[in-house]
């Protein structure tokens, strides 16, 4: 199992998630779905957004164009919100992946700051 694999598991132990739920996710989701589970009412399927969410935040931070900067005070209940709230205003884009929906939702939401080049 790869370092980043157990980071993963560690963080979903340290928020009460199941490890298993967060190592199991590793094929495309589209945003829809993940949108499902976001507002769904069982307890399983909100733990499955959130290990999502937290997947797609560290696969951003260490891509080196990163689609979003958040903010240190960020906390996962405002991601989520962010992305559900996104999601109702643009169901027509629920068919992009889980990764491309919640990037569009974030960078909205804490777009990074333009670079000056020279």
């Amino acid at each position: 199992m790869s370092p980043r694999r157990l980071t993963f598991a560690a963080l979903a132990l340290a928020i009460g998630l199941s490890p298993v739920q967060v190592l199991a996710q590793d094929s495309p989701l589209s945003a829809g779905v993940l949108l499902n589970q976001c507002t769904d009412a069982a307890l399983g399927a909100r733990e499955a957004c959130a290990a999502f969410i937290l997947q797609s935040v560290e696969r951003n931070r260490s891509a080196p164009d990163p689609a979003y900067c958040l903010p240190p005070s960020a906390i996962l209940g405002d991601l989520r919100a962010r992305f559900i709230a996104w999601g109702g205003s643009e169901p027509a884009r629920l068919d992009l992946t889980a990764d491309q929906g919640l990037a569009a939702a974030l960078a909205e939401a804490f777009p990074c700051p333009l670079t000056q080049s020279g």
